[in-house]
């Protein structure tokens, strides 16, 4: 968005409309015996809600993130529970003392 001074524009995340790199990160979660799977993170402000994941059928679950490279903390939501990934293999425990998972976005 341009402003009337025809500089960028940023919004509240980048204020100063700097263009950031960001990469398209497949998650899959095998899990045949759920009816629903989202995932939440600090991508997500932690909501809820979160992203769902699509079912092919077969008991995978995907979903696609764009995010920026770093290290990113995420859990899931299985059939409206928190779960973790056990295949994830590094996980960091927040004082709240739930295990989160972590992506690591290169």
């Amino acid at each position: 968005m341009n402003d009337s001074t025809g500089g960028l524009k940023g919004s509240p995340g980048n204020p100063n409309g700097v263009k950031r790199l960001t990469r398209r990160v497949p998650l899959v979660v095998k899990d045949t015996l759920s009816d629903e799977v989202r995932v939440t993170g600090d991508f997500t402000g932690w909501v809820r809600e979160g992203i769902p994941l699509s079912h092919d059928g077969d008991g995978l679950w995907s979903t696609v993130l764009t995010l920026e490279p770093g290290e990113h903390r995420y859990r899931l939501l299985v059939d409206g529970e928190w779960k973790d990934r056990g295949e994830e293999i590094r996980h960091a425990v927040p004082p709240c003392g739930s295990k989160h998972c972590i992506l690591k976005v290169v």
